[in-house]
C-alpha cells in the first residue's frame, strides 16, 4: 500500500504471493501510481472536506444525524476511491510497459490476491473496482 507521504509498504505474503519479480514490479508501479498521482493526499483532502460538510450540516458532532451524515460520506468516498484504483492500475499498467516488463503479471497477481480474499460483499460497497473489471482493462492497455 501507498502511504500519504509516499512511502510504499509490501508485506511478506504479498511478495510471497507474488512469486516473480515482474508480479511484484507490477504492485509496486500500481503503488508508485498512487504515489505519482498524489492520491493519498486528495483522499485525505477529500474526507476531511466531507466531514466538514456533515459537521456544518448537522451542527453537532455527537448526534446520530452526526454518525448517519459521516456513514453517508463514507460511502461517497468509496466510489472516489475506486476511482483512484482504476487510475493507478492503468498507470502503473504504463509503467510495466515502459520498463519492458508484462502487464498481464499485475493482472494475474489481482486475480490471485481476490481468490485469497473473496469478500463477497457487494461492489458499491469496496473501495476497489472489481478484480474482473480490473484485470480486463490492464489486459486491454486501457
Amino acid at each position: 500500500m501507498a502511504l500519504p507521504g509516499g512511502q510504499i509498504i509490501v508485506t511478506d505474503e504479498l511478495a510471497e504471493l507474488a512469486q516473480t519479480a515482474d508480479a511484484l514490479a507490477g504492485v509496486l508501479a500500481h503503488e508508485i501510481a498512487h504515489v505519482e498521482l498524489r492520491h493519498g493526499i486528495r483522499r485525505l483532502a477529500r474526507v476531511a472536506g466531507l466531514s466538514a460538510v456533515v459537521m456544518l450540516m448537522t451542527g453537532d458532532v455527537s448526534s446520530m444525524t452526526h454518525d448517519m451524515g459521516v456513514l453517508g460520506a463514507g460511502l461517497l468516498d468509496l466510489g472516489y476511491s475506486r476511482g483512484f484504483e482504476s487510475e493507478a492500475d492503468a498507470r502503473g499498467a504504463a509503467l510495466m510497459r515502459q520498463s519492458n516488463r508484462d502487464p498481464e503479471t499485475l493482472a494475474v497477481l489481482l486475480e490471485k490476491l481476490s481468490e485469497r480474499s473473496a469478500s463477497g460483499g457487494p461492489s458499491w460497497l469496496s473501495s476497489h473496482p472489481r478484480t474482473e473489471e480490473r484485470a480486463q482493462r490492464i489486459r486491454e492497455g486501457r
